[in-house]
């Protein structure tokens, strides 16, 4: 059992005219907006990868200085 309404009050079944028209240049915007977060958040991403990988290299290719093998115990 739902929650009847009096007889002359009938829930809208579209939305009021223009809606999207007044709406659209906010949803532009926050699209626009969402994107260069993602873009900004994927190129921050792809350089922390790639300083992380050059470390990563530099550890593995680190040599002394006379080119002799580094003794350790």
């Amino acid at each position: 059992m739902g929650f009847t309404y009096g007889n002359n009050y009938h829930l809208p079944d579209q939305l009021p005219g223009g809606f999207w028209d007044a709406v659209s240049p906010l949803a532009q915007w926050i699209l626009s907006a969402l994107r260069n977060a993602y873009a900004d958040g994927y190129l921050s991403g792809r350089v922390d990868g790639a300083a992380w990988a050059a470390q990563e290299r530099d550890k593995k290719n680190r040599r002394p200085p006379s080119g002799l093998a580094v003794i350790t115990m």
